[in-house]
């Protein structure tokens, strides 16, 4: 199959691209698509949708929703294997304008990877192993983010000096 996918946005809402044109537009609401994944003829996207101001992290499986997270949440990728549908972001923990957390979802079950603030970039998993990248600030102001590998949701740090993992 030479067909390619992107996931983004078109506006304010969320789209999915195929062969370089908008098949979907998987939301009405402020969206926006992050992450797409094809598995056995299914198409995962990753993202959030913004409703009064507040986020929350969805996955959208061939164009319609099929899972809705809890306040003040965002994903950033998905990645799906045989058995399991993994997804990252992160995942505001006071509130709207409170610390967010590095998360990893899987099969829909949140795990917070750090306490510091943090951002999940990408997952990748094995039929052993799940790694994900980001970036977690130990200083909570955005000054002294460090790139951040976690394996099976062991934290390694990538780099000493600011920097962020894609």
């Amino acid at each position: 199959n030479n067909t390619v996918y992107v996931a983004g946005q078109i506006g304010n809402y969320a789209m999915l691209y195929t062969n370089y044109d908008g098949i979907s537009q998987p939301s009405t609401l402020l969206s926006a698509a992050n992450s797409v994944f094809v598995k056995d003829n299914n198409v995962y996207a990753a993202g959030e949708e913004v409703s009064s101001g507040i986020g929350k992290a969805k996955i959208w499986k061939n164009g319609s929703a099929t899972t809705i997270f809890q306040d003040n949440t965002r994903m950033t990728s998905v990645f799906v294997t045989d058995k399991n549908v993994f997804a990252v972001g992160e995942t505001g923990t006071n509130g709207a304008f409170g610390i967010f957390n590095a998360t990893l979802w899987k099969d829909n079950i949140p795990s917070l990877l750090s306490q510091k603030r943090s951002l999940a970039n990408s997952v990748f998993a094995t039929a052993t192993d799940v790694y994900v990248v980001g970036w977690e600030d130990a200083n909570a102001n955005g000054t002294s983010a460090k790139a951040i590998l976690w394996k099976n949701g062991i934290l390694q740090v990538l780099s000493n000096n600011y920097s962020i993992a894609n």
